[in-house]
Parts: C-alpha cells; structure tokens; sequence
C-alpha cells in the first residue's frame, strides 16, 4: 500500500519513505458468513423495508456526507423505492449536513447508531451496496467487510480506497455527487455488473487477513529490535 498511503505520510509528517512500513488490516472471518436474521430485526425496528444503500462510519466531515446526500437526492428522483441507511455515531458537522438535506432525503433516510460487528455483517449482506463518499481514508475498513459479505462497493477515488479496494469496487470522482449517483445506478439496475462487483469483492476481501497483519507486525517488531 506505500503506493498511496506512504507518501501521504512523508508529505504530511516529514518522514522519509524507507522508515515507513505500511502493514494492511484485515478482514474478520464473520463477515463471510453474515446472518441477515439479526439484521432483519434492526431493519424492521427502524423502518427499513425496501433496498437500500448504506453507509457505515462516524459522520464527520472528512467523511463527506454532503456528497452522498446529494447523490442520494438525485436516485430518489429514479422510478421504485430507495432508502439510505446510515449506520455509526454522530460527529461534529453533521447537524449542519443533515440540516442541509432535501425533504425527499430525509424522509428516505434512517439513520441507526454504532451496531456490533454481528449485526453490522448482516446490514452489509442486506444492503444494495455500501457507499464511501470519504475524502480522505487512511484505509477503508468498511469497504472490504462489506465485500466479504457479498455487497457491491462505491467509493470516492482518493485517498487509500482505490489501493485497498481495487479493481473490485466501483469509484467516483470525489465531490461529484451525479458520478456517485450513476455508479450506484449501474449496482442497482445492471444485475450482472452487480453480480460481479460481489465476486470480485469476496475475491478481494480474502486478500485482507489479520493472520497476515500479525505477521507483518512481528516482521516489522524483529526489525526494530536489530
């Protein structure tokens, strides 16, 4: 991943490159197997009961909210019922990026607090596809454990997202709300796009293991240590 991330950190931090060691995170086997009962429940407790995009993650403003509701503003315009679920804590901004929402919007979306990861694997696999209008991304977590549960990925193209996510997920410029929109558009009306969007994401999530983090981790430990 020194691709992206490692320079982001020589130019932010004033680190010369060869101290860097860029050690990926991986991927809980739990999300391979979601169960989509205890998400059912959530759902039906927050009034979710069609498709439904979502987004998982603290709503701050480095996450780009604004984007995504626009976005979602122009699919709620498209024939058929979508909502938006917004899953994770509150954040500093967000009060005023919500305040900015249309009323199609808001009256589309719900918005649930922090889930376990149990559940959280069930909202992935129940989800149309998970959207990451993030501008800035030391990682992408949330991407990947989507991509084990077999949904579809749109994302911003910046940051670590288009190196984590690879050719699996589909990306959009970031701040263009209409690209971000149109990506979503193909996952949810192309059948066979989408169904290769899965494949190729459960390919990619398998990549992604904390086996290997440890490994790398002691790797990087035994080095230091001379």
């Amino acid at each position: 991943l020194l691709g992206r991330i490692g320079p982001g950190f020589v130019v932010l931090l004033g680190i010369s490159r060869d101290r860097i060691c860029v050690t990926p995170l991986g991927v809980e086997a739990r999300f391979f197997d979601p169960v989509e009962a205890d998400a059912r429940r959530i759902l039906d407790r927050f009034g979710v009961d069609r498709p439904f995009l979502l987004f998982v993650g603290r709503r701050e403003r480095r996450k780009d909210l604004g984007t995504l509701l626009a976005a979602f503003d122009e699919l709620c315009t498209d024939p058929g019922n979508l909502q938006l679920l917004l899953v994770g804590p509150d954040a500093p901004g967000w009060d005023e990026t919500w305040s900015g929402a249309s009323e199609a919007v808001r009256r589309h979306t719900r918005i649930l607090p922090y889930q376990e990861s149990t559940q959280l694997a069930g909202l992935y696999a129940a989800a149309s596809a998970l959207v990451m209008p993030s501008r800035w991304e030391g990682f992408g977590l949330p991407g990947l454990e989507a991509m084990a549960c077999g949904t579809p990925v749109v994302a911003h193209e910046v940051g670590a997202l288009p190196e984590v996510l690879g050719d699996a997920a589909l990306f959009a410029p970031a701040g263009d709300p209409s690209a971000m929109a149109q990506q979503c558009r193909l996952l949810l009306h192309d059948t066979d796009r989408a169904n290769r969007a899965r494949q190729a994401g459960r390919r990619r999530a398998a990549e992604f293991t904390w086996t290997e983090t440890a490994r790398r981790t002691h790797e990087l430990y035994r080095k230091l240590s001379g």
